[in-house]
């Protein structure tokens, strides 16, 4: 009937409308905030619990390191690397990256790298990497952390890198391993089409529609404290790491 199809219309008008109000209050909060806005599937992650946290680990080795010399460097490779001088902040329940002021970094950065000490085999690399997947950091810093272990053993020394999946997915964490580096090229690293404007908007149209469908998905799945759907509950201790 004609009246299902104006409302119809309608829902498809509104769509649009609230799309275009919220991709300028994004900008907005870009330009005159430095506030960058986080993607849907972001801030799902920031809904984690204390089951199972959204923390993504792993480790380089090294030869000996000084403690001092290998924190320098960090600081210094990670200087201009995307998001890694910002904070999360909440503007009317919005999730944004803040960019911090160079005072506010200098109180905060000697949490970003930590000086670990009395760890010196691969089982307790294994248990403590698997004890901090389990901690949750503070939001109102950066969401990466480096755990230094210049005395590891037989003349090696370990970097731990830590951070939370609002800060990167498997293939960002990858590239920020090859950012560390001296080898880091730009031009080499795999990246994603950038997406018009229009795609963007008809992302953010459907969005609603897939969010409900994953809130489906997610009643009527059995649950389990293990974030892999299994037909039977996990039992037993929780271990993992890569190296």
């Amino acid at each position: 009937s004609s009246h299902n199809v104006l409302s119809s219309f309608g829902v498809l008008v509104g769509c649009v409308v609230y799309v275009l109000i919220f991709m300028a209050f994004e900008q907005f909060m870009l330009t005159f905030f430095k506030c960058e806005g986080l993607g849907a599937f972001d801030s799902i992650f920031l809904l984690d619990d204390k089951k199972s946290y959204s923390n993504i680990l792993g480790c380089m080795m090294f030869e000996d390191f000084e403690f001092e010399s290998m924190r320098d460097y960090l600081f210094l490779k990670t200087e201009n690397l995307h998001k890694c001088r910002s904070k999360l902040v909440k503007v009317f329940g919005i999730s944004f990256f803040q960019q911090m002021s160079e005072n506010e970094w200098n109180l905060k950065k000697d949490q970003v790298i930590v000086h670990k000490m009395n760890i010196h085999t691969d089982e307790e690399l294994v248990a403590f990497m698997c004890e901090q997947q389990g901690i949750r950091d503070p939001l109102d810093n950066v969401q990466y952390k480096f755990f230094l272990i210049p005395d590891f053993k037989d003349g090696q020394g370990v970097v731990v890198i830590k951070a939370h999946h609002v800060f990167s997915d498997g293939l960002g964490f990858s590239t920020f391993f090859l950012a560390l580096s001296n080898v880091y090229d730009m031009k080499a690293l795999p990246a994603l089409k950038p997406v018009g404007f229009l795609k963007q908007a008809l992302i953010y149209i459907l969005l609603p529609f897939l969010i409900l469908r994953i809130s489906l998905v997610i009643l009527f799945t059995f649950k389990n404290n293990n974030i892999i759907k299994r037909k039977q509950p996990m039992t037993g201790k929780k271990n993992g790491a890569f190296c």
